[in-house]
């Protein structure tokens, strides 16, 4: 398995549980050149990819009257185009070998409420 995050040095004690069958690798999923090559070292390592799973993602709900856009334009970053980053970066490689699966993980923030003010079709709303 390889983990990934911004500073690896994050999931050390996960990889102090699995020696041998892990490695931490630096990834800003907002980093297309990272993204691209983080999984060079599971290749390396395992001989092969055959599940990516991004979980990478956050959100922040401040009304938009109170939203400081460059904060937003960074959540899109990640939420969006990391995504993007991360599947265009194994896509070819998983196409390449006829296998491989792509897992997405996704906040539920989406699709339920919360007690805080979310947008909705352009407008705020609160529960």
């Amino acid at each position: 398995m390889v983990a990934t995050a911004r500073d690896p040095a994050q999931l050390a004690e996960l990889a102090s549980r699995h020696v041998g069958s892990m490695r931490a690798v630096a990834l800003d999923v907002t980093n297309e050149v990272q993204a691209k090559a983080a999984f060079e070292p599971a290749i390396a390592s395992f001989g092969s990819l055959d599940v990516l799973v991004n979980n990478a993602g956050y959100a922040t709900w401040p009304p938009l009257k109170t939203r400081q856009w460059p904060t937003f334009r960074a959540q899109i970053e990640t939420n969006l185009f990391g995504v993007i980053n991360h599947d265009q970066g194994r896509a070819p490689y998983f196409r390449e070998r006829r296998a491989g699966h792509i897992i997405q993980v996704a906040s539920i923030g989406g699709t339920r409420r919360t007690r805080r003010a979310r947008t909705v079709r352009g407008r705020e709303v609160r529960r």
